[in-house]
């Protein structure tokens, strides 16, 4: 059906490329968590602050709807707390004052 309809097919997965995009698909906090568990290891740990930094004051600005979304102050401390923080999000659970904010 696909071809039926001249869908371009993703050569790596052999989905058509609509298919292939949505399995490949994720979110920016699934990103983001991606891009500092990556860069973790070899950052030094001024550049560890400076990444949880820059991403948890972007990441509110890349919020769809600000419905249920906590007060500024709790969501910039769990992202730059816990969310952020490989060690931290390793070790566990986030903390009982950051859970809400992190959900």
């Amino acid at each position: 059906m696909a071809a039926d309809l001249r869908l371009a097919f993703d050569k790596a997965s052999g989905l058509p490329e609509p298919m292939a995009r949505a399995l490949n698909a994720r979110s920016w906090y699934e990103h983001a968590a991606a891009y500092v568990d990556m860069k973790w290891p070899r950052a030094s740990a001024k550049h560890r602050k400076g990444i949880a930094e820059t991403l948890a004051t972007v990441t509110p600005a890349l919020m769809a709807t600000d419905r249920g979304v906590p007060s500024d102050k709790a969501l910039r401390a769990a992202l730059f707390g816990w969310v952020f923080n490989k060690t931290r999000r390793e070790a566990g659970d986030p903390p009982t004052h950051l859970a809400a904010a992190v959900r």
